[in-house]
């Protein structure tokens, strides 16, 4: 992440110091859009609005250390723009792992993994995409998502309880014998 004396120089004005600190969150901000959005176009849109509209209001930034939080809030808020406008339903990057906790069962390849998380609803997806992809932690999560870190919590216990079952009755389909 990008030190605060860079984005301190970045909120005064220094321009090279604002491209550094994106270039550092450049494959986050990636990760998150495309866990939202299932067009790699609508993904650099998105972005590139963020990064924009980041820059514009970089003045409004009250803590340097949360300019990860904040500029990955934007995202989301671009992100939501986009599937609202467009009623575009959402898809997991394939490179998300969960496996850590159990989630990902020996068995599945990414696609079956993608498809499972799809059918979660987006908040489930979202807060877990930022947990496990980003290592997020539920206190900024909860910042970036605007809920309490109950809510986060919640969502993150009721997220994995839903891809568990997912993930089982998949199993027990593809057990099918004729």
């Amino acid at each position: 992440m990008s030190s605060e004396s860079e984005i301190e120089k970045a909120i005064n004005g220094d321009r090279e110091a604002f491209i550094n600190c994106i270039k550092k969150l450049d494959s986050n901000l990636y990760k998150i859009a495309k866990a939202m959005l299932k067009d790699d176009e609508e993904v650099g849109d998105a972005i590139q609005e963020t990064i924009l509209q980041a820059f514009k209001s970089l003045n409004k930034l009250k803590e340097p250390k949360y300019f990860k939080t904040w500029i990955i809030r934007i995202l989301i808020n671009k992100c939501k723009d986009i599937i609202g406008a467009k009623n575009k339903t959402v898809l997991l990057d394939s490179s998300l792992k969960i496996m850590d906790k159990g989630i990902y069962e020996e068995g599945y390849d990414n696609v079956d993994a993608r498809d499972m998380l799809s059918r979660l609803p987006e908040n489930y997806r979202v807060t877990l995409v930022l947990f496990y992809l980003e290592d997020m932690s539920v206190k900024d999560i909860a910042v970036s998502l605007k809920v309490s870190e109950g809510t986060v919590k919640s969502w993150l216990s009721r997220g994995r309880g839903r891809l568990k079952s997912l993930l089982e009755e998949s199993k027990g389909g593809l057990c099918y014998e004729g």
